[in-house]
């Protein structure tokens, strides 16, 4: 397999030697090998932020993987393509905070529903 870049053809064997707006670029045009090489650079990374977030190691697990889901389905385009760490740490703590404040909501309304008398 071959990706095209700004620089030159390279082959699938290289793809860890491109820069990440040259992985999204290939991404962008379909390519599988763009992603496990970005998945690979930044889950480590983005599972520690959530892990520290979120306190619990399967909710850091499932968020950090529904992070690079949302890449996968929808790259980043413009000027995001030359920052692929900022958002994905963005997402990542987006997702984190959306889960915390859940869990709160969750965890009212059945104090809520607790504290009702019954009839």
């Amino acid at each position: 397999m071959r990706l095209e870049t700004e620089e030159a053809l390279v082959t699938a064997g290289q793809i860890s030697e491109l820069a990440d707006g040259a992985l999204v670029e290939a991404l962008h045009a379909g390519d599988d090998a763009a992603f496990e090489e970005l998945f690979r650079r930044y889950y480590s990374t983005v599972y520690k932020v959530l892990l520290r977030l979120i306190g619990t190691p399967q909710d850091a697990e499932d968020l950090a993987q529904e992070v690079f889901v949302r890449l996968y389905q929808r790259p980043l385009r413009g000027a995001d393509e030359a920052n692929v760490g900022g958002w994905l740490y963005r997402v990542a703590t987006n997702l984190g905070f959306n889960a915390i404040r859940s869990r709160r909501r969750s965890m009212t309304s059945k104090r809520v529903t607790a504290l009702r008398p019954r009839t």
